[in-house]
């Protein structure tokens, strides 16, 4: 799978009397990429969504009635260490903060994580749901992380105690996001970098490996029909992303991969779940 990642991106205009944070999950079920919301004060409150192939401005305020009008702006010009500053948890002197106690190594019990374009500021539940449930869960292993965003979740999972990680994104925006972070937290050694097409890992179909995934679920569905290497691997797999109406769904789509539920929890109205695949 390849995607053309575009240099900008498509600002939504939107209703005053528009709830954001609803808006933002709209758009997530309906696949789009919400990158970070301006709230107005004497204008419109703004939502920056990933541009791409798909999305024209006649189609966007056809889709969403809360939208009152578009422009785009370049990725460039983007604030992001302002973003982050007002949305990221535990920020201060330029970093989200993340503490793992439990870290077997000294130099990881705390993490940092820069101001960036990739997905991954804590702010969003399924970030934290998913640290919450992959604690204690990867040590020793092999991490995938799918659609790794700012590599928060496999930094994490290094952190832990996971003896290497592969972070796969289709956005080069995000990987350079992630590089800098695993390079910022002294990790490049454990790391891999790829987009799915040149994703091509050396595994033990026998050695049980970690997924990650924090995507909704028609990224996943498109991201785990591009992997074709990992279908048949011995693997333990955390997923958010999914919204707790959707879980019938998910359920029936993850069946299909040869995947049974594990553990599942909820925040917010979204879910963490843990599967285990057959092989």
């Amino acid at each position: 799978m390849t995607k053309a990642v575009n240099p900008w991106c498509f600002v939504l205009h939107v209703h005053p009397e528009t709830d954001l944070d609803e808006a933002w999950q709209i758009l997530q079920e309906k696949g789009l990429t919400p990158l970070y919301m301006e709230e107005g004060h004497e204008a419109l409150a703004k939502i920056y969504i990933e541009a791409d192939e798909r999305l024209t401005t006649e189609n966007l305020l056809d889709s969403f009635p809360f939208i009152d009008y578009v422009d785009h702006e370049e990725l460039g010009s983007i604030d992001w260490q302002s973003q982050w500053k007002n949305h990221g948890l535990n920020y201060y002197e330029g970093y989200v903060h993340i503490d793992v106690p439990e870290s077997p190594s000294n130099q990881w019990k705390q993490l940092k994580l820069l101001p960036g374009a990739g997905f991954g500021d804590l702010s969003h539940p399924t970030t934290r749901l998913l640290l919450m449930m992959i604690k204690g869960q990867v040590m020793n292993k092999t991490v995938v992380d799918v659609g790794c965003g700012s590599g928060v979740l496999a930094i994490y999972a290094i952190a832990s105690g996971a003896n290497d990680a592969y972070a796969i994104d289709i956005d080069e925006n995000a990987l350079k996001h992630s590089r800098e972070n695993v390079a910022l937290n002294v990790m490049t050694e454990k790391f891999t970098f790829n987009q799915p097409y040149d994703f091509n890992p050396h595994l033990e179909k026998e050695n049980e490996i970690v997924i990650l995934m924090n995507m909704v679920m028609s990224e996943q569905k498109e991201a785990w029909g591009s992997l074709k290497s990992l279908h048949s691997q011995k693997a333990i797999c955390f997923t958010s992303g999914i919204l707790i109406e959707q879980k019938d769904e998910y359920l029936d789509l993850v069946k299909g991969w040869g995947w049974t539920l594990l553990e599942e929890k909820q925040e917010e109205g979204w879910l963490g779940l843990k599967f285990k695949t057959h092989f």
